[in-house]
């Protein structure tokens, strides 16, 4: 029996249906919600269980990413004060960078040469530069906290709850500790050592730091996000070769029990894996040695060791180059696709962001008319154009983009827009329901445009 929806639609309220359809009805919601569960198993197990990264699942990810509208937490700072007006400069950037680079260049040269573990102890440079560098990150970290209306809000940035998390510990190993230490004078032997532990455990933390890098150069986060995607597929690659090596450490330590080169170099499992991974799997053309000494014992033994070899070192070690190559090729295209797709999200900001200085609008959105006006100026075909933009295509649908966002589009779906009509970019199942949408849509408007014209005539 099938669910009739005019009885929900007509108000009909449970009570007046029979009770024989309302378990029925019941009944059928339960099994369209085990199917519904059983669709989203299968897409996370579909997802879970690629071996080699989708380049265009990361091209998606890397589209989301660039267009999130950026300025969301500068929504967050104050309208005036000094604080804001220097987070928004770009400079600020820039220098907050320059001050990490040089802290990670100053954390190697302090390694080197400052044998000493607390600060009071060291070279007057090593003091003064510990002082300087824990000063300028403070003064950082107060800038950015006091650019925010509420300081609820900088917790949103996770950034600079790092940034917090890191100047507490600076500040906690080289003003307070250090300050502890120098005025009692505790010096690092005897009852000390709990604390030469600390400074050291708050020194290597600095360290941290450099995930700033992530931040300022976002292409690092692409390459990254690509391993990540490959270590489930190595990491399969070398259980098999673990098992492999676990099976034939078996067979040869039973094998060659009683034998010199079993007493030598198979003396219980453990060992014996140890020696087909060192001397047979990673050692290359190393490993003939072992061959040489089974081929000795007997010349079957000699055999089993090279089927093992070419089994463990050739062939598993060339799968698993083989899906480091191809985490390669993905990140390069995906880099690729990154650099292009961020050339071309920077223009069209400023064609937008032109676009909403010359036109009234107040929610943030334009209208077709103002979109036509906007790709009928020669300077944005051109640019649009130089990034592969099909601009005729884009004028030539238009109008059935507007008409599904009920004829006004904002930022995002503008860059949508502009974005799904390069020339370089591949055609999907989407863009083919998008392609009967548009068909439909002209069928629609001709039919109505001939409706209206009999019935005028």
């Amino acid at each position: 029996m099938l669910i009739q929806p005019l009885d929900y639609v007509r108000g009909v309220s449970s009570e007046e249906i029979p009770q024989t359809r309302r378990s029925s009805i019941q009944e059928q919601g339960h099994r369209l919600h085990e199917y519904a569960n059983a669709a989203v198993w299968r897409k996370q197990c579909a997802a879970t269980g690629r071996i080699f990264a989708d380049p265009t699942e990361l091209r998606e990810q890397i589209w989301s990413h660039l267009t999130e509208d950026d300025s969301e937490m500068t929504t967050l700072y104050k309208d005036s004060g000094v604080c804001q007006a220097i987070v928004r400069k770009p400079w600020f950037e820039m220098a907050s960078m320059a001050l990490m680079v040089a802290n990670s260049v100053w954390m190697a040269v302090a390694l080197d040469n400052n044998s000493s573990s607390v600060l009071h102890d060291a070279d007057p440079i090593f003091q003064v530069m510990d002082h300087l560098f824990c000063f300028l990150f403070l003064t950082e970290l107060l800038i950015r906290l006091g650019a925010f209306r509420c300081l609820r809000d900088a917790t949103r940035d996770h950034w600079i709850v790092l940034d917090v998390v890191l100047v507490i510990l600076f500040i906690v190993e080289t003003w307070i500790l250090g300050t502890i230490a120098a005025i009692s004078g505790m010096m690092m032997a005897g009852g000390s050592l709990k604390l030469m532990v600390i400074f050291r455990v708050l020194r290597l933390a600095r360290v941290l730091r450099l995930a700033h890098v992530f931040h300022y150069l976002p292409e690092l986060m692409v390459i990254a996000r690509g391993l990540l995607r490959a270590l489930r597929a190595i990491a399969l690659v070398l259980a098999l070769l673990g098992l492999i090596i676990y099976i034939g450490a078996i067979m040869l330590k039973g094998a060659l029990e009683d034998t010199s080169l079993g007493r030598a170099q198979f003396t219980d499992v453990a060992t014996s894996m140890a020696t087909l991974m060192l001397d047979c799997t990673l050692s290359g053309t190393r490993g003939t040695a072992v061959m040489r000494a089974a081929w000795a014992e007997h010349p079957v033994m000699g055999v089993v060791v090279l089927v093992f070899v070419l089994i463990s070192n050739v062939t598993m070690l060339g799968v698993l180059t083989g899906l480091l190559v191809q985490t390669v090729k993905t990140v390069a295209e995906v880099e690729r696709e990154e650099k292009t797709v961020k050339q071309l999200v920077n223009s069209m900001e400023d064609v937008w962001k032109l676009l909403l200085e010359t036109v009234e609008s107040s929610d943030g959105k334009i209208d077709e008319h103002q979109f036509r006006d906007l790709i009928s100026v020669k300077e944005t075909a051109i640019i649009m154009h130089t990034l592969d933009v099909d601009v005729v295509g884009l004028a030539s649908v238009s109008a059935f983009v507007f008409e599904q966002h009920e004829g006004r589009i904002g930022r995002k779906d503008f860059l949508q827009m502009i974005l799904d009509l390069r020339n370089s970019k591949k055609a999907t199942v989407k863009d083919h329901i998008e392609t009967r949408k548009f068909v439909k849509a002209a069928l629609h408007r001709l039919s109505r445009r001939s409706g209206s014209s009999s019935s005028s005539g």
